[in-house]
């Protein structure tokens, strides 16, 4: 920045970034320091100017991603700002990755850059600011040209990175699979480890994958190996963890097998006649369409409830004084879902 008067930065912690003229270039020429901007004209610098020089502060976070940071900051201040790099498929944090920056209690917030490396074997996914992604990219602020963590109003501020691992040839694969059908469900995810891993059966147990059971990746960073449907990806219809799993003969593929979900909901209602009085055990509000001109829930009349988002499914429901039931919905030999009464209680 060229800054001349009281725009001059002369106090170490006063924010002066946004004071002054911009430079991208400067020269020396006819015996004039000069400073310009793409594409405007060289000027010569005014006689009593400052030229001021501000850097990010950069940090790798355990090699899988680098932040870099608009201001300097200052570990004795109180406002900080958190940073955390997870894997985007199991959404766990790898291990020793956390960093904290520390910033003046009058600082309203800071930009930062989150890059990968380039010719690494890692991708950004996605960012968010104090909230976790839980299913997909939904609350992203992911910007190459910068993102802004902001501290109005509060002292502390949580940026969570996440990271995929690239399908490169040295990469180890898991794959989901159903159960039943012993079909593929969903996209492959790779897992970045250290030169020489593979899969063993001392990850298993009871043919299965054990809780907590680690990697090192590519870094020598500890990492969680997944055990769960894919969280990059939105796999409806099975259950969240796996029911059996399986090492290839070369240890380089990971299998993990699903079981559909067997939707057994319980329901409680205030008015049986009223066609939205349905309330799943979580609370949430269950529509029911009746036939028309029918006010009451009759044995052996089908009514189409939905239950899970914008997927119908077909349920059989009777008519009772009892305060809940509890329904069961069974694959028709149409291929559509039908329900039968599985139990009652008061």
């Amino acid at each position: 920045m060229v800054q001349i008067g009281d725009d001059k930065q002369t106090n170490f912690g006063d924010d002066y970034t946004g004071r002054g003229i911009e430079a991208s270039h400067i020269r020396y020429q006819q015996e004039n320091f000069q400073y310009k901007n793409s594409g405007e004209e060289w000027t010569d610098f005014p006689a009593d100017a400052q030229l001021t020089f501000y850097y990010c502060g950069e940090t790798d976070l355990a090699d899988q991603a680098t932040i870099s940071v608009v201001d300097w900051w200052n570990n004795s201040d109180p406002k900080t700002v958190t940073y955390k790099v997870l894997d985007a498929v199991t959404r766990k944090e790898f291990e020793g990755t956390e960093y904290t920056t520390h910033y003046h209690g009058n600082h309203p917030g800071t930009t930062i850059w989150v890059t990968p490396d380039e010719a690494g074997v890692y991708e950004v996914y996605a960012v968010t600011i104090d909230d976790q992604l839980t299913e997909g990219k939904g609350n992203d602020v992911y910007d190459a040209n910068g993102i802004r963590v902001s501290l109005e109003n509060k002292n502390a501020a949580t940026v969570y990175i996440y990271v995929k691992a690239k399908p490169t040839k040295d990469a180890l694969t898991v794959e989901y699979w159903d159960a039943d059908s012993s079909e593929k469900i969903g996209t492959d995810s790779s897992l970045q480890v250290e030169k020489g891993y593979t899969f063993t059966d001392a990850i298993l147990e009871n043919s299965k994958v054990k809780d907590g059971a680690t990697y090192k990746d590519f870094y020598g960073t500890v990492a969680a190996i997944p055990t769960g449907l894919p969280k990059d990806q939105t796999i409806k219809m099975y259950e969240e963890k796996h029911c059996r799993a399986e090492i290839s003969e070369d240890g380089k593929t990971l299998k993990l097998y699903f079981q559909k979900k067997v939707y057994g909901v319980q329901y409680s209602w205030t008015g049986l006649d009223d066609a939205t009085g349905l309330v799943n055990e979580d609370g949430e509000t269950v529509t029911v369409t009746k036939p028309e001109g029918d006010d009451t829930l009759h044995q052996g009349v089908t009514y189409t409830v939905e239950v899970l988002g914008d997927q119908e499914q077909i349920w059989c429901c009777t008519r009772m004084t009892s305060t809940a039931i509890i329904l069961r919905s069974i694959p028709s030999a149409a291929g559509r879902l039908t329900g039968r009464l599985l139990q009652a209680s008061r």
